[in-house]
């Protein structure tokens, strides 16, 4: 049952990192083909100052380690970014949500063992839990076991 919001984790991780933004290689061949010439015009009419603004790596890199996405943001290329960064809080909020319900779950079935058992919480851990489950009553349990 620890594994559930690990599996979780992984399959929305690869879910949500995938994009469908061309249909075919011809298409992406002809964006390339267009975003070079772009690339071309407009680095010719950048003016002196604006060519020589560039972009820390590293601090982008520290920026993706941080939030997935916001190194793109900080190179201002959050196309593609924002995907990974709705991914990266989707994940999150899966992981926070789980780990709130399973300790709901916890908190249910030992005080279902308190008041249909007879089970008293101190020094137990959740083998017992598990093993008491499969008894009536803490009473059969401590017979079988000794």
């Amino acid at each position: 049952m620890k594994l559930f919001p690990l599996i979780l984790l992984l399959s929305s991780a690869i879910l949500f990192s995938q994009t469908d933004d061309y249909k075919s290689i011809q298409e992406l061949k002809s964006t390339l083909k267009n975003s070079d010439e772009k690339f071309q015009t407009a680095s010719i009419n950048l003016s002196p100052n604006l060519s020589n603004e560039k972009k820390s790596v590293g601090l982008g890199i520290v920026y993706s380690l941080l939030l997935p996405g916001m190194g793109e943001l900080y190179a201002d290329a959050y196309n593609t970014g924002k995907y990974f960064t709705i991914a990266d809080g989707v994940l999150w909020g899966t992981l926070i949500g789980m780990n709130a319900y399973s300790n709901i779950q916890e908190d249910n079935y030992k005080s279902y063992a308190a008041t249909r058992a007879g089970v008293i919480h101190e020094n137990k851990d959740e083998d017992y839990y598990a093993n008491i489950g499969d008894y009536t009553s803490v009473y059969s349990y401590n017979d079988q076991k000794h």
